[in-house]
């Protein structure tokens, strides 16, 4: 795995997980993974660590899906890494290694804490409907968040709990997988900035998307933040007055 262009981007992982590399005599690569596996608060890296085993421990640090055995071990715990991260690994040309290190740098990347719901739906609540994790679909890994609107109304669906801490003046991109449960809903999706004090600052909405029961379909949107540091939150809600059971997966929200 050691060429420039994994290495490179092991360290951009390594930058959005906002760990530190130490100085020393190992190979840039592994004192990169140290890192990775101190900034997930994995089990701690020491020299005697070696890359496979900087993997392991990464990937146990991440989350509860386990590697599979079919073949090279470092590719093996690379796709395990990706789908804790819900990174799912594009098809290409080029080495799978550098595609599963590419979605894991984009995925490293996101403000949103829970955003496949493999455990559970923590961080999300229901603003005039209930939510559920559901392991029937997934765009990604095992789970999805399932939105119910049972008595027909407007703007009623998810949204993140206490939103994602960001920077004055910072450009941030959002992004959902949505499918609908039964039916044809149209939803709109947001992203809401907030102060501190949890007071409405700005919003950016999206509106009139058809859901079907057939496909995943994947929405994005953008903010601007203004200059008062604060929070911005993610909704996924009815468009016009109805009720809806819709999913979501895959929630992305990053600077842009």
């Amino acid at each position: 795995m050691a060429d420039r262009e994994a290495i490179t981007l092991l360290d951009a992982i390594r930058s959005n997980l906002g760990g530190t590399v130490e100085e020393g005599t190992a190979y840039e690569e592994v004192r990169i993974l140290r890192a990775i596996v101190a900034a997930e608060s994995g089990e701690a890296a020491t020299d005697d660590y070696e890359r496979v085993e900087l993997l392991r421990a990464w990937l146990a640090a991440t989350g509860n899906v386990t590697a599979g055995t079919d073949g090279y071990e470092e590719i093996e715990l690379l796709r395990a890494i990706a789908e804790n991260y819900n990174a799912p690994i594009l098809t290409g040309s080029k080495y799978e290694t550098i595609r599963a290190l590419e979605a894991i740098r984009d995925a490293s990347a996101n403000l949103i804490t829970n955003p496949g719901f493999e455990t559970d739906p923590s961080g999300w609540e229901g603003s005039g409907a209930s939510i559920a994790r559901i392991t029937s679909d997934a765009k990604f890994g095992s789970a999805c968040l399932e939105v119910t609107v049972g008595s027909p109304a407007d703007l009623a669906g998810a949204r993140r709990s206490s939103g994602e801490a960001v920077s004055a003046g910072t450009p941030y991109t959002g992004s959902l997988w949505l499918r609908a449960s039964s039916g044809t809903p149209t939803i709109a999706i947001s992203l809401v900035e907030y102060t501190g004090a949890d007071a409405f600052v700005k919003t950016n909405t999206q509106t009139g998307i058809e859901l079907n029961t057939s496909e995943w379909l994947q929405t994005s949107l953008s903010i601007t933040t203004q200059a008062t540091t604060g929070i911005v939150r993610v909704y996924a809600a009815t468009f016009g007055s109805q009720t809806a059971t819709f999913k979501v997966d895959g929630a992305r929200l990053v600077a842009a």
